[in-house]
């Protein structure tokens, strides 16, 4: 994801060893500022903003993850509340989306956690 004229749906590796840029495949969604973080291998996405349906700067729910070994991005189940700018932290094999901006509900004060193993969400704190 990212911004480049229009949100974008790519993603690259870059090998420090080969000072190099590698094309993954494209996400599912295009967005722009997500929070992204590595756990266990993988690459999760979630939240940032959107064009869906014309509705230009849409906060996203959205999740998705990327496993190296397929090349592939898969959609996740949809975060509680949507989230731009958000932080994320992985603790104890879980993720958890902290904050970030709202849209129309502003500044956020929730935490969220994302367990892979049951691939669900829930809320788990405020700030």
């Amino acid at each position: 994801g990212g911004y480049g004229g229009d949100k974008l749906s790519t993603a690259e590796l870059y090998d420090p060893q080969a000072a190099s840029w590698k094309q993954l495949a494209s996400m599912t969604s295009t967005r722009t500022g997500p929070g992204c973080i590595a756990l266990d291998g993988k690459l999760y996405a979630m939240g940032g903003r959107g064009d869906v349906l014309a509705a230009r700067n849409l906060v996203l729910e959205t999740a998705e993850v990327y496993d190296p070994q397929a090349d592939g991005w898969q959609p996740l189940a949809k975060m509680s509340t949507s989230r731009f700018g958000l932080g994320l932290a992985a603790v104890g094999g879980k993720v958890y989306a902290i904050g970030g901006w709202g849209g129309s509900a502003g500044a956020l004060e929730s935490v969220e956690a994302f367990d892979p193993q049951l691939g669900s969400w829930a809320l788990v704190a405020s700030m």
